[in-house]
């Protein structure tokens, strides 16, 4: 299973190594990330893609307070989307 999130930073320099540091938190929960994307012409539009092992767990992690905390110092802003694919 696949998942794409898709969130808006204050600035991607800044946001990155949070994202690079919370890896071990989403490899808990069976996240692993496949890409991480910005949109052409607007770097803080971030796109990732993950594979994921269960739903469930992405849902679970999200609800985190602690990743909450991380999330916020990142400069995330809004409510992250989320995406679930299976490949066929």
């Amino acid at each position: 299973m696949y998942a794409f999130l898709s969130h808006k930073v204050r600035d991607y320099a800044t946001w990155r190594p949070y994202y690079d540091t919370d890896e071990p938190r989403r490899a808990a929960h069976g996240i692993k990330t496949l890409r991480v994307f910005t949109e052409q012409g607007d770097p803080n539009n971030v796109f990732i893609y993950w594979e994921v092992q269960d739903p469930m767990e992405v849902k679970k992690m999200a609800q985190d307070p602690q990743l909450q905390e991380v999330i916020k110092k990142a400069g995330v802003i809004g409510i992250p989307e989320i995406h679930f694919y299976e490949e066929k």
